[in-house]
């Protein structure tokens, strides 16, 4: 059958009484996430107030009926919130109050527990992420739990006791999406809980992913969302499409797969949340459909942009709950040109909240005049709060003044560049060749006290700069971890860096491989160097060594005891015998002294001897 296509049309959300039955009072977005979540595990409907409505507003679009009411502890996006919806006949008939928001989305999780066993974790730093998941996260009856650092251990301990619970006393999906610090990746593998991730190091390209394991897996009902990952809006939160992230330029891997979408017969219809990317995505859909000119296959899009409201007139503003922003920003610290090694040296610093991939582009003028323009081949990646020296070779015959135009492309992906740096500076000089030395005397992990440490020394004749980090892998996992900061050493000193918490379980010794690696080079930016080691494993002592240790106390208890028992009689024997039982014997004929024997330890002291540490 013929399909109408459909290039542009407006929806139109009629905001009257909505189904609300839990509903979210918070300017908090990770309690925002978390009762949404919960809500459409246990089949629920939720409600949460946007930051710019009005308490009118707020209170008429739940209406009159039974509610509970999740509010922020510290910031709610309205006080006496609750007593307004009672006066508009509303019943509160549960509340709760969130005074930390990652661990009531763990209070939750405990909630959610009793409906679902399967889980989807992610760091609340990158909020896109939460866009993407929710109609995965709904289709796979999963509840999205947040993973930082700070409370790896107690998402570690939690999904472990939940599995309890599970009717086959295991836990369902357990998926890792996006970036995580490795801390979250080795608590889940020492708890022995089983896991998968998606993590390509773009949010377009894990985006794809997850739309491939959801199309996959639940199929769909001909129709996805468009957003760009900043905001959350009910037909996002609500979990009945996924969504795919679109920003000014549409990845040209997104394309490719919406096309196969439509090829398929899986996707027919694209609805963009706000109007902000209607241009990019309408020439998605003209490009998807040019490729079937006499065929019935064709691609539509709506733009959903506008409502009317609960208490009518015109039609407004589409509302939207807006995400906490993941801030990108670079900072230039410094171009200049090596004269030693013939290189334009960039320093830049990631100064934002996530990590971030740059791509340069740097024409550079002597006395005025384009010299050449070099650049990066290849994305680099910059940790988050990481000041990092780019070199880029260029032989540059007698350089007069010199001067650089530079273009700096960054983003969270290393595929869409969205933010850009551009700086016309003039270039200094130097003169340095990098003769720092660095080495790994030791490197040895202990499963006893669960650290590893690395001695490093600086045999050179320079300052050396360095950071270190640990990787190793199991049968079950692997992971990375790096240093906090960037190190230093004087000639002839030497430091111990130590790693802990890596949570490596008993089960993983046998097959754990470890090295230890450390970046170094003779100034803070430029760590161009590098040394590795492999880490030895110091083996926890034999089960029988233990037990031989352990019993050494009751023999020694032992040996005493009748050692005792022994001087008691002795000494109660010689007391019947009489005095004259103990006068001295005549004394024997001279004759030479023998000479002394070295004293035995006492019996009792010999097991003690085989203690082993």
């Amino acid at each position: 059958m013929q399909r109408h296509i459909v290039l542009v049309a407006l929806l139109f959300l009629f905001c009257t009484t909505l189904n609300a039955h839990i509903v979210v009072n918070s300017l908090e977005y990770v309690d925002v996430v978390s009762a949404a979540s919960y809500a459409n595990v246990i089949g629920d409907t939720s409600y949460y107030i946007y930051p710019a409505s009005s308490l009118q507003s707020a209170v008429l679009a739940v209406g009159a009926q039974e509610v509970t009411l999740v509010s922020s502890g510290s910031a709610p996006v309205h006080t006496g919130y609750k007593n307004a919806l009672e006066s508009n006949g509303a019943t509160v008939v549960g509340e709760m109050v969130s005074s930390d928001p990652l661990s009531f989305n763990l209070e939750l999780a405990s909630s959610a527990a009793t409906q679902t066993c399967s889980f989807v974790l992610t760091d609340p730093d990158y909020t896109y992420n939460s866009v993407s998941l929710f109609g995965y996260a709904k289709a796979s009856a999963s509840y999205i739990l947040f993973a930082t650092k700070d409370n790896a251990l107690e998402v570690a301990s939690f999904l472990s006791g939940a599995a309890a619970g599970c009717p086959s006393g295991a836990l369902g999906e357990i998926l890792v999406y996006g970036s995580v610090d490795s801390s979250v990746l080795s608590a889940l593998s020492s708890e022995g809980i089983l896991f998968e991730q998606i993590e390509t190091g773009d949010k377009y390209s894990d985006n794809i992913e997850l739309l491939k394991r959801y199309f996959g897996s639940y199929g769909s009902e001909g129709q996805m969302l468009f957003a760009d990952g900043t905001f959350l809006e009910p037909s996002i939160t609500e979990g009945a499409f996924p969504v795919m992230l679109v920003s000014h330029t549409i990845p040209e891997e997104s394309e490719e797969y919406i096309a196969s979408l439509v090829e398929d017969g899986s996707l027919e219809v694209g609805v963009l949340i706000k109007s902000d990317y209607t241009s990019p995505v309408y020439n998605l859909m003209k490009n998807i459909n040019a490729q079937y000119p006499e065929d019935d296959k064709r691609f539509s899009v709506f733009v959903k942009m506008g409502q009317t409201s609960a208490i009518g007139g015109e039609m407004q503003a589409l509302d939207f709950y807006p995400l906490p922003g993941v801030v990108l920003e670079l900072a230039l610290e410094d171009v200049q040109y090596n004269t030693a090694k013939e290189e334009v040296e960039l320093i830049l610093t990631n100064t934002g909240t996530v990590a971030t991939y740059a791509t340069s582009t740097i024409r550079v003028y002597s006395d005025g005049e384009l010299v050449a323009t070099v650049g990066d081949d290849e994305p680099v990646l910059l940790a988050k709060g990481e000041t990092r020296g780019i070199s880029y070779p260029l032989a540059i015959e007698s350089p007069g003044a010199l001067a650089a135009n530079i273009t700096v492309y960054y983003s969270s992906s290393k595929i869409a560049f969205e933010n850009a740096l551009t700086a016309y500076v003039d270039m200094g000089m130097v003169d340095f060749v990098d003769s720092s030395m660095l080495e790994i005397t030791t490197a040895t992990y202990s499963p006893a006290a669960d650290t590893v440490s690395i001695k490093l020394t600086n045999p050179g004749q320079e300052d050396v700069y360095f950071m270190a980090e640990v990787s190793y892998t199991t049968d079950l996992s692997s992971s990375t971890l790096s240093a906090p900061e960037v190190k230093s050493l004087t000639p002839g000193q030497s430091t111990v860096v130590q790693f802990s918490g890596l949570l490596i379980s008993e089960e993983e010794l046998d097959s754990l491989q470890m090295s230890a690696t450390a970046r170094y080079g003779g100034r803070e930016e430029f760590l161009v160097n590098e040394v590795s080691s492999d880490v030895e494993i110091v083996a926890a002592p034999e089960p029988e060594e233990v037990e031989q240790a352990d019993m050494a106390l009751p023999l020694l208890a032992v040996a005493l005891a009748i050692i005792v028992a022994a001087i008691f009689l002795f000494g109660k024997k010689r007391k019947k015998e009489g005095p004259a039982a103990q006068k001295p014997a005549a004394p024997a004929p001279l004759a030479p002294a023998p000479k002394p024997r070295p004293k035995r330890s006492a019996p009792a002291k010999k097991p003690a001897a085989k203690k082993k540490k």
